[in-house]
Order: C-alpha cells, then structure tokens, then sequence
C-alpha cells in the first residue's frame, strides 16, 4: 500500500492548532501502519521550513519521529519539495533516510507508472509571483538569507510572509491548470497515474489516458490517497477513521 499525504503547513497556525493537525494525521498513518509500503509526502509539510547548517525548525517532531520509525522499518518514505517547505537540507536524507525530491520523480507502484509532483509552477502565473517564486530559489540569496539573518528571525519572517500569501484566497484556476497539466502528461508520457498537491482541491479523475490524484489538503480537509490492489482511493480522515470518498483504476 502507498499513502500520499500533502500539504499539511505545519507551522501555519499556533502551536494548539499544529498539535490537533499533528495528533490526526499521526492517527491516521498509525491505522495503516500494518500495511504501508511506501509514504509520500506531496509538499509543503511545514509552512515556512528554513534549515540551517546545525539548526533546524521546531515543528512537528512526533511527525518526524514517525517518519524515522518508519524508515527504519524499511517503509520508503518519499518527500516532494513544495514551494512553501523548500529550504531543506540534508536532515531528513541523512538523519532520517527520506528520499527528498526537488521537482518531479516517476516510481512504479501496483504495477503502475506513477508520475509525483507536487504541482506548483504549473499553468498560468502572475508576473510577480513568477519573479517571487524565482527569488525563493536563488542560492545566492538563499544563502544570504540563512547566514545573515539570525535564525529566530529569519524563521519569523518566512513564517509572516508564508502566512499572509496563506490568506488569499485559493485561485480556482489552480485546480484546473493542475488537471489539464496532469491528463497532457498521462496523453505523452508512458506514466498511468499522476498525484499533485498544491491547489488544496482534492480531487480523483479517471481519464482513458489514466489516473489523476489530488490528495488535496490534509490540513483543510483531512483528506489524502491510497494506492492498494490497483485501485486508486481519494480518502478522508473523519472521527478516527478513513473514509473512502471515491476510487478508480490504477491502469
């Protein structure tokens, strides 16, 4: 079994709330723990993650203690960088053996080419946020950033701006840029089922060219996916339990 989970934006709210969300997702993870092969993580997991050489962010670690756990179980645990946790190092790989990934990366899961992203950059964007997004990328001024500025408000300050853009509300066109992104990459490429976050829309379609996950957000709506016995699951976690809101065919 594969379970994608996504942007959960620890970090986002106060330490009460980031607990609630923490307890229940942990919850949910342990339900299947029996028989998960494979987690992964769609991005932004935290809300404004900023590593540093011997620092670290503190949120959420009875999430990553989980994540160690499991690893070291030998569940495969895979981290697709988001545009809101993006400033990682080489924690989670070396401490904590997460397979981190910066852009895209292709696996093959219940006999079926999967295509993971977490799904920022995509379609239409403002000039401004392009320019922004281009910025945040930058390893010259990443490093700036991390090494001019004390760590307390360098965190505090990521954390104000991740929380103000949070405000907004989401662009509806998101959603739709995703899924015309996802049914072009299933019509030309040799993969059958896409997942992407970042529009925190969740959403499972079945096309003749395959299948388009959007675990959606587990913060938002306690909602992630399962990949089990060639079935594709859109499921929500509601008073403890999973519930399934949809499913299709992996191929």
């Amino acid at each position: 079994m594969v379970i994608f989970v996504g942007d959960t934006h620890f970090g986002h709210g106060t330490e009460r709330q980031d607990r609630a969300h923490e307890e229940s997702l942990i919850a949910c993870l342990l339900h299947y723990q029996a028989r998960v092969t494979h987690l992964v993580l769609i991005g932004d997991i935290f809300d404004a993650y900023i590593e540093h050489r011997f620092l670290m962010p503190k949120v959420s670690v009875r999430l990553m203690s989980l994540l160690l756990k499991w690893t070291d179980r030998g569940i495969d645990v895979t981290y697709l960088i988001g545009n809101h946790d993006l400033w990682h190092r080489d924690y989670f790989a070396t401490e904590m053996g997460v397979h981190m990934v910066p852009g895209y990366t292709v696996v093959r899961k219940e006999d079926a080419e999967c295509y993971l992203r977490h799904g920022d950059g995509i379609g239409h964007i403002a000039r401004p946020v392009r320019w922004f997004q281009g910025l945040l990328r930058n390893r010259c001024l990443v490093w700036l950033y991390r090494n001019l500025l004390p760590a307390d408000l360098g965190v505090a300050l990521a954390r104000t701006v991740s929380q103000a853009l949070r405000h907004r509300a989401p662009n509806p066109r998101t959603a739709s840029d995703l899924r015309h992104y996802a049914r072009q990459t299933l019509r030309h490429t040799s993969a059958q089922v896409v997942i992407m976050g970042h529009s925190h829309a969740a959403e499972l379609v079945r096309w003749p060219e395959g299948t388009y996950l959007n675990p959606g957000s587990f913060r938002d709506e306690a909602t992630f996916g399962v990949m089990e016995s060639g079935h594709v699951r859109l499921v929500q976690w509601h008073c403890g339990r999973p519930v399934i809101k949809t499913t299709a065919a992996c191929s």
